[in-house]
């Protein structure tokens, strides 16, 4: 929130006007705010081992198998908008699909290398791809947090780390639509039980609202409907 402030302010002084709506336009490229993660336990990186998946360590793969599990219900909250989804699809650097891809932009969660010289695994870190600024940051970190620790207490697994091209694999797709993705997320038990009834029916209430602000305007109208108060 603090980066938004200053870049706002930092175009402000220099005659422009800074936006972090999703899209522009429908045939842009876009804008997200991905979200890195990495365990850790009493100071020590618990995330890579080089004997893993890419480098996955067996909490870090049931931590992202949690995630994946409840994808279509996480884009509720990650990804809320009226315009979000029009960037989640395949070949505009954003995610195309529920998958943990390495070094893969267009993952549902990315495998983030190592940085030059680390040898330990402690810049490691796995990257959401599927947010973008129209969401409350603090219930983007809040799913993610609740998904991932589902996971882990299940124990769960991934069953493959994509490497190749997303034309040349199959896996599920994301919610075509932010109506689509708040329906996953009531018919996802689990999910409905990280939030209070009252918050889920306050977040439904915000999403009517602005379908009706938003009724009768093209894609690209509602794109910059977006950018004006973003």
């Amino acid at each position: 929130m603090l980066t938004r402030e200053i870049v706002r302010e930092s175009a402000r002084q220099e005659g422009l006007r800074a936006t972090f709506a999703p899209l522009l336009d429908p045939n842009a490229v876009g804008n997200g705010v991905h979200v890195h993660m990495s365990l850790w336990r009493d100071g020590q990186q618990m995330t890579f081992d080089a004997s893993g998946p890419a480098g996955l360590s067996p909490l870090a793969s049931q931590a992202c198998a949690g995630i994946l599990t409840h994808a279509a219900a996480l884009l509720a909250w990650t990804a809320p908008s009226r315009v979000s989804f029009l960037r989640l699809t395949p070949h505009r650097w954003s995610s195309a699909g529920v998958f943990v891809g390495l070094h893969n932009r267009e993952a549902l969660l990315r495998v983030s290398p190592l940085a030059p010289g680390d040898t330990v695994g402690r810049t490691f870190n796995i990257e959401y791809r599927a947010a973008d600024a129209t969401a409350n940051p603090h219930l983007v970190l809040a799913s993610l947090v609740h998904a991932m620790c589902d996971g882990l207490d299940r124990a769960a697994s991934i069953d493959r780390v994509l490497t190749g091209h997303i034309d040349d694999e199959v896996f599920d797709p994301l919610p075509p639509t932010v109506d689509a993705a708040q329906d996953a997320f009531l018919a996802d038990e689990t999910a409905r039980s990280w939030f209070a009834d009252d918050l889920v029916t306050t977040a439904a209430a915000v999403r009517r609202g602005e379908e009706e602000n938003l009724a009768g305007l093209s894609e690209a109208e509602r794109c910059r409907a977006y950018a004006e108060v973003l």
